[in-house]
């Protein structure tokens, strides 16, 4: 969406977190009228949701087993993709596929019929006959993209392995649409994100708040990375509130691995969205576990606003906060801010 903004398309979108208010041309929101040809819309296979979008081009940027209540295993994953993609009216489809990614790259395979019609993205090194790209510090340089400038170079305002791939996507997609080289490399320079992605809220009595909607073990361990990238030799405490019960049951031990990854560690009380039972899993389960693989103490405080009150004790100048989840795990963030800030005036 940001792309065709600032090269002058002014699409319409409908996407799953806050757009800035520069990008929407009025208040932050989820969505953006738009007059031009192109109307962007972000959505995934839980519950199938993507099922009834059929559009001319669309870009899968991983496919990975997520949403236990729905999919067995990652092969569901993918074959939910597949079944979307080639649905009646496919015609002159084009996909853009993250091949970096396993099921991606599964997915890349199952479709190697469409010929042409799919574009893999992947790190130089593996790409072949795709788009590649490679990150040297903050620039991130591309290769293989469709039209006539097939390279392009433009440095990224997001921290992260998992961003340079999001940005050699979104290159591949803008290409696709006709976009010329300069206003692809203006597009991905000029992005800051958006509402809850890195979402940096300051430093604050010395302590750094970074928050993030990821609460899927593969996310908590990217933005971990993207953080240490971005404030080396800096400690890192991770407050996260567990998305659903389900996903905490099923993916304890993964999830109790990407969390002790952190210098320390602080579980919140598990956020039930939709769940019927919330016996099969809790924060304290999780927080014991958590401190079995990094063999330090870990606590379950309880609420967001518990969270922050523990965290505003324990932290100290220098610093990192990364509150991590989908459910109110914002609240942690907001609310050591103006405990911090408290601090600091006092």
């Amino acid at each position: 969406v940001h792309a065709l903004v600032a090269a002058g398309r002014d699409p319409g979108a409908f996407v799953g977190a806050l757009l800035p208010a520069a990008l929407t041309g009025g208040t932050a929101a989820t969505a953006r009228w738009g007059r031009g040809d192109a109307f962007v819309v972000e959505a995934d296979e839980y519950a199938g949701n993507f099922d009834p979008y059929r559009p001319s081009l669309a870009v899968v940027l991983n496919a990975e087993w997520d949403h236990p209540d729905v999919f067995e295993d990652r092969a569901a994953v993918v074959n939910a993709f597949e079944t979307w993609l080639r649905a009646p009216g496919a015609g002159e489809r084009l996909v853009i596929i993250n091949t970096g990614d396993a099921g991606g790259a599964e997915l890349a395979a199952r479709l190697a019929d469409w010929g042409e019609r799919v574009i893999t993205v992947a790190p130089a090194e593996d790409a072949g006959d795709g788009v590649g790209y490679r990150l040297s510090g903050s620039l991130l340089w591309l290769s293989g993209l469709p039209g006539p400038d097939a390279q392009v170079a433009a440095p990224l305002r997001l921290p992260g392995a998992h961003n340079a791939a999001n940005a050699a996507c979104v290159a591949a997609a803008a290409a696709a649409l006709g976009l010329s080289g300069p206003l692809i490399a203006d597009g991905l320079a000029s992005f800051d994100g958006v509402g809850r992605r890195f979402d940096v809220k300051g430093e604050h009595a010395g302590v750094l708040i970074v928050d993030d909607y990821g609460h899927h073990p593969t996310a908590i361990r990217a933005t971990l990375e993207a953080v240490r990238s971005r404030y080396p030799d800096r400690p890192v405490w991770l407050a996260h509130e567990p998305l659903t019960f389900h996903r905490a049951a099923a993916m304890l031990d993964e999830l109790a691995a990407a969390l002790a990854a952190a210098d320390n560690a602080v579980i919140a009380d598990i956020w039930a969205g939709r769940d019927p039972d919330t016996s099969i899993a809790s924060a304290t389960l999780l927080a014991e576990r958590v401190s079995a693989y990094s063999g330090r103490p870990v606590a379950a405080p309880g609420s967001p606003e518990a969270t922050a009150d523990l965290l505003a004790g324990e932290v100290r100048p220098g610093d990192i906060v990364l509150t991590m989840g989908g459910g109110r795990s914002y609240v942690i963030a907001d609310r050591l801010v103006s405990l911090l800030e408290a601090r600091s005036e006092q």
